[in-house]
């Protein structure tokens, strides 16, 4: 595994604690960084910036932007993933760029899989700093090992009703989700600056959020989500599969979720 993506070292801290954090430019090489965060750049520049407000984004970007659907598919990008998860095969589910303006109020506390129509663990969301990110600015915050607690059921991702002055408290939410039992498996917040480049990786059961921006600069991060390629679809109504023709109980088998390892 001398050239492989991650370590073995690396493998075993994303199982046991739910969480590891990657030197995305070295496994991507700088060439792809560097399309990336010009292309990130570009779309952040031509998007709507409503008066007001403190996020501004887009989905589903590699669908149109031919660098972000690049760092996407990227074959060691996906072996990568394939590693972490522990699976045969790898697809995407799907990519996100975001832009949290100071006093943006946090993304709620919550897991990624319950909210997908999805039907087994093995789900891997890599977040990108295109710039250093800081606590003061809201940086992501996870509760390592509450992916071994098991699924929590579908949580708001953006609540609407947060805000500067009713922010998002990652920590006492996370353990205001916990019995006293559950005290005994997770470990300590995490909660540290991410550098620029660097990929913040975890599992899509663990309990993760991220605080208010209270700095005076701007939080740029771009994710990737990748599931097991046999993975079937429940059937649950999604924005993403709605309309796609897929079959309950069946395989992903779409050209949407390419398999990329």
């Amino acid at each position: 595994m001398a050239d492989a993506p991650v370590s073995a070292e690396q493998i075993r801290t994303f199982r046991t604690q739910g969480v590891v954090t990657v030197d995305f430019v070295k496994v991507i090489g700088s060439q792809l960084w560097e399309g990336l965060r010009r292309a990130c750049a570009e779309l952040e520049r031509t998007m709507a910036h409503p008066e007001g407000a403190t996020r501004i984004g887009g989905g589903d970007l590699r669908l149109k932007v031919a660098e972000i659907d690049a760092v996407a598919r990227c074959p060691r990008v996906g072996e990568m993933v394939r590693l972490l998860a522990g699976a045969e095969h790898m697809r995407i589910w799907l990519d996100a760029y975001e832009a949290l303006y100071p006093g943006f109020p946090g993304t709620s506390v919550h897991q990624d899989l319950p909210n997908y129509p999805l039907d087994r663990r093995g789900l891997v969301t890599v977040i990108v700093a295109l710039e250093d990110v800081t606590p003061e600015m809201g940086v992501n915050q996870f509760l390592p090992r509450s992916h071994r607690l098991g699924p929590f059921g579908c949580r708001t991702v953006y609540d609407s009703a947060r805000s500067r002055q009713d922010p998002v408290r990652p920590r006492e939410e996370f353990m205001a989700l916990l019995r006293e039992d559950d005290r005994e498996i997770v470990g300590d917040v995490i909660c540290r600056t991410q550098q620029a480049g660097e990929a913040v990786i975890h599992d899509g059961l663990i309990f993760h959020a991220s605080g208010l921006n209270a700095s005076d600069r701007v939080y740029r991060r771009v994710s990737f989500v990748y599931f097991p390629a046999d993975s079937v679809y429940t059937g649950v109504p999604y924005f993403i599969t709605d309309g796609l023709g897929l079959t309950p109980f069946k395989p992903l088998d779409h050209e949407r979720f390419p398999v990329v390892a």
